[in-house]
C-alpha cells in the first residue's frame, strides 16, 4: 500500500517505461482473457436455468425484452414462458435439482428444437409472473434484455446463452477494474498481477458471472466504486471522479437492493473530501462542523440499524438487539452455552469458505468435507498473514488511514446489510438466506489485500508466493468446472 497523499509514488502505467507499459497491457489482456474463457466455459456447461435463482431472473429478462415491462410479483399468466418451459423440460434441465443422477439430455436437442418451432409467436411473451424477482430494480435486466433482442438466431437457447455472456463480459470488466485499483494503491507490476489474477481465477465469481443473475453487475459496480473512492482519497476530488462515484452508487441501487450499502462508504468519501478541503484552507470552524456532521452520520446509521433490528425482531427492542448480537456472535464464533441459536447451525464456514469458493449449480454441485477443510485452513493462514502484515506495517496503515477507513466502511456496511436481511428472514421463515456469492461485491478488496500481504514479504519471496497462490486459484477454478461437467454430463 503506497502513501495515499503522494501521488508521485504510484506506479501507474503512465509512469512506466514504454517497454513496461507494453508488458503491463499484455499481462492485463491475458488476465481478462483468462476470466472470459473461464466464464464462457461456465456459461456453456451450466444447464439452462440451473444458476442461483435463474428460474426467476431469466423470465424477468425475457418478459422485459418482449413487452418492455417487468413481470408481476404475485400474479400473472405463469412464472416461465411456454418457450423456456419447453426448452428446460425437453433437455431434462428442470429435473436436475435434488436429483443427483439427473443429466442433461443433449440427444433430445433436435426434438426440442422441433417442438419450439411449433409454438405460437406469443409463447415467448406470456411469462408475466408470479416472479420472485419482480420487485428487483431494472438495470441489470435491461442490460441483458438488449443481448436477448440482438441475438441473431432468435432461438431461446441462444438468447439465454447471450444473456449469460453479458455477465461474462462484466467478469472481464471486474478483473480490469481490480487491476486499475491495484495500480492506485499498490506499487509495482507483479502485485497487480496477483490482485487481478485472484479475481480472474475466483471460481464462484466465474460461475456467478456465467448465469443470468444481477450479482455480477453489482460486483462490477462495487469494484468500480472502490476504484473511484480510492482515486478521490489518494489523488483528490475532481468533477469526473465525483460524477463517477455518484453514478456508481446510483447504479448499485438500480441493480439490486443490496446495492444500497454503497451509500455508507460514499458518505465517508464525502466527509473526508470536505474535511480535506477545509484543512487545506485552514478553516478550523469548518473542520469542526464537518467532524460534527461525521459523528451525526455515524449516530444516525446506528439508530437506523437499531430500528431495523427492532422492526424485524419479535420481542422488545432491547431484547431484539441482544438477539441480533447473539446471532452475529454465533455466526462468526463458537456458540457458548448461554447464547441461544437463531435458526440452523449456519455461519462463517458455510458462507465465507464453502459457498464463497464452491457450491455450483443450484447449490447441488458441492465440495467434499476434505476440500472445505483445506480451504478453511488456507483462509486461516491468509488471515494470520494479513494480521501480521498489519502489525508489521502499522505505520503505513496509519499514514493511509483514509483509504483503510473507506475499505472498512465498504466491508462493514456490506456485511451489516446482508446480516440484517438474514436476521429478517430468520425471524420470518427460519432461512438464513445469506450465501457466499453475496460477498463477491468485495472481491476487489480480496485481491488487493492478498497482493498487499505478498508485496510486504522479502523482495524475492513475494513473487514466488504470489505465483503459488495464483496456481492454487487456477486449480480451484478448473476443479469447479470439472466437477460441474462431471455432475451434469458425466
Amino acid at each position: 500500500m503506497t502513501d495515499a497523499h503522494q501521488s508521485d509514488q504510484h506506479a501507474t502505467d503512465a509512469e512506466l517505461a514504454p517497454q513496461s507499459q507494453r508488458l503491463s497491457r499484455f499481462v492485463l489482456a491475458a488476465l481478462v482473457i483468462v476470466a472470459l474463457a473461464q466464464g464462457a466455459l461456465w456459461a456453456v456447461l451450466t444447464p439452462p436455468l440451473n444458476g442461483p435463482d435463474e428460474e426467476s431472473h431469466a423470465p424477468y429478462a425475457q418478459y422485459l425484452a418482449e413487452t418492455g415491462k417487468p413481470p408481476e410479483l404475485a400474479t400473472g399468466t405463469g412464472s416461465l414462458s411456454p418457450e423456456i418451459t419447453s426448452l428446460v423440460r425437453g433437455l431434462g434441465a428442470s429435473s436436475l435439482v435434488g436429483n443427483p443422477t439427473g443429466r442433461i439430455d443433449w440427444p433430445a436437442s433436435s426434438a426440442v428444437n422441433q417442438a419450439l418451432a411449433q409454438l405460437p409467436p406469443e409463447s415467448s411473451s406470456t411469462g408475466s409472473g408470479p416472479n420472485a424477482a419482480a420487485n428487483y430494480p431494472p438495470l441489470y435486466y435491461g442490460l441483458v434484455a438488449i443481448a436477448y433482442r440482438i441475438t441473431p438466431s432468435g432461438k431461446i437457447a441462444d438468447r439465454l446463452l447471450a444473456m449469460r455472456l453479458v455477465g461474462v463480459l462484466l467478469f472481464g470488466l471486474t478483473v480490469a477494474l481490480t487491476w486499475m485499483l491495484a495500480a492506485v494503491v499498490l506499487a509495482g507490476l507483479w502485485p497487480r498481477v496477483v490482485a487481478a489474477g485472484l479475481v480472474a481465477l475466483q471460481p464462484k465469481l466465474g460461475f456467478t458471472a456465467a448465469v443470468i443473475n444481477p450479482d455480477i453487475l453489482i460486483t462490477a459496480i462495487a469494484t468500480g466504486f472502490i476504484l473511484a473512492a480510492a482515486l478521490i482519497i489518494c489523488r483528490g476530488l475532481n468533477t469526473r471522479r465525483a460524477i463517477a462515484i455518484l453514478a456508481l452508487t446510483a447504479a448499485g441501487a438500480l441493480t439490486h437492493p443490496r446495492g444500497y450499502f454503497l451509500v455508507a462508504p460514499l458518505l465517508f468519501v464525502a466527509w473526508f473530501s470536505a474535511r480535506r478541503a477545509a484543512a487545506s484552507r485552514d478553516q478550523r470552524d469548518w473542520i469542526t462542523a464537518v467532524d460534527a456532521l461525521g459523528i451525526a452520520m455515524i449516530a444516525a446509521a446506528a439508530a437506523a440499524t437499531a430500528v431495523l433490528i427492532a422492526r424485524w425482531g419479535n420481542s422488545a427492542p432491547v431484547s431484539d438487539v441482544r438477539e441480533f448480537g447473539s446471532y452475529i456472535w454465533n455466526f462468526y464464533l463458537p456458540r457458548p452455552d448461554f447464547l441461544t441459536q437463531l435458526g440452523p447451525e449456519y455461519g462463517y464456514q458455510q458462507v465465507f469458505i464453502r459457498s464463497f469458493f464452491s457450491d455450483f449449480g443450484q447449490l447441488d454441485v458441492t465440495p467434499s468435507a476434505t476440500f472445505v477443510s483445506l480451504v478453511q485452513n488456507g483462509v486461516m493462514l491468509a488471515l494470520i498473514a494479513l494480521y501480521s502484515t498489519v502489525v508489521a506495517r502499522w505505520s503505513t496503515i496509519r499514514k493511509n488511514w483514509p483509504l483503510v477507513a473507506m475499505l472498512l466502511a465498504f466491508l462493514l456496511s456490506m456485511l451489516l446489510l446482508v446480516h440484517l436481511v438474514s436476521y429478517r428472514e430468520l425471524q420470518a421463515n427460519g432461512d438464513p438466506i445469506i450465501t457466499g456469492r453475496y460477498l463477491l461485491t468485495a472481491v476487489g478488496i480480496y485481491g488487493i489485500a492478498a497482493a498487499w500481504v505478498m508485496s510486504s514479504l522479502p523482495r524475492r519471496a513475494g513473487p514466488v508466493i504470489g505465483a503459488c497462490v495464483l496456481s492454487i486459484g487456477a486449480v480451484l477454478a478448473l476443479s469447479g468446472i470439472g466437477l460441474t461437467a462431471l455432475r451434469f454430463y458425466g
